[in-house]
């Protein structure tokens, strides 16, 4: 889902560029945002439309990368859409509802899906993703 004219390599926070723990806090994430501080693990912040077939597609293998590593999922649709994904799909990591501006605005996010790897606060990995396959390729880089 293409929302600017950037290029999908142009979008994410910049790498280096800190989490945006101040905006995050709002949503009592203490023990995520712990997490993302350590240095020794990643956080993957992966972003969904509920309206992208590709991110539709990408939801069922959520939970297998969650017996792996720390997810954030943030998506576009309503807190009722997530919590019936939250219990159809039975995942235990949170997910937060924001808005496709929000998004852009807190996180230069304007493709979907996309992830963005943080560790010790920082970005250290970002992509446009399409499977599993795709996510896993970006963390063995």
């Amino acid at each position: 889902m293409v929302r600017s004219n950037t290029l999908s390599k142009d979008s994410g926070p910049a790498l280096s560029s800190k989490i945006p723990l101040e905006y995050l806090k709002e949503f009592e994430l203490d023990s995520v945002l712990e997490l993302a501080c350590e240095k020794s693990t990643n956080l993957l912040a992966i972003f969904v439309s509920v309206f992208c077939t590709h991110c539709v597609d990408l939801l069922p293998s959520l939970q297998e990368l969650s017996n792996e590593h720390q997810i954030l999922l943030i998506t576009n649709g309503s807190s009722e859409d997530n919590r019936d994904m939250i219990e159809y799909f039975e995942w235990t990591f949170p997910v937060l509802s924001l808005t496709n501006d929000e998004v852009n605005e807190y996180f230069n996010v304007s493709y979907f899906p996309f992830v963005v790897v943080y560790k010790d606060e920082l970005v250290i990995l970002k992509s446009v993703v399409y499977s599993l396959a795709d996510i896993k390729t970006l963390l063995k880089r």
